[in-house]
């Protein structure tokens, strides 16, 4: 979307720039774990969507503190991760 300008937050380059610079962004991996979670997780929400809350629920299990920031209806019904928006 950011390539083909659909978004107006500037080039992609930029934007990877600023994730790495910023200590408050973590990127965590899409990995056998993750893909385990999200096969178990006992919701049947779309599959991308079940990603988003196995990484939030991986991250609160490893004691952090996991506030997600969504407008998706299926994942606010789920009750499973706390939404902020």
């Amino acid at each position: 979307m950011i390539e083909r300008n659909r978004v107006g937050i500037g080039p992609v380059d930029l934007i990877l720039d600023r994730i790495k610079a910023d200590p408050r962004i973590v990127i965590d991996p899409l990995d056998l774990d993750l893909v385990e979670r999200t096969a178990h997780l006992g919701w049947q929400g779309e599959m991308h969507d079940r990603q988003i809350v196995c990484t939030a629920l991986r991250l609160a299990d490893r004691g952090n503190s996991i506030h997600a920031l969504t407008a998706d209806a299926e994942i606010r019904a789920s009750g499973l991760v706390s939404i902020v928006w």
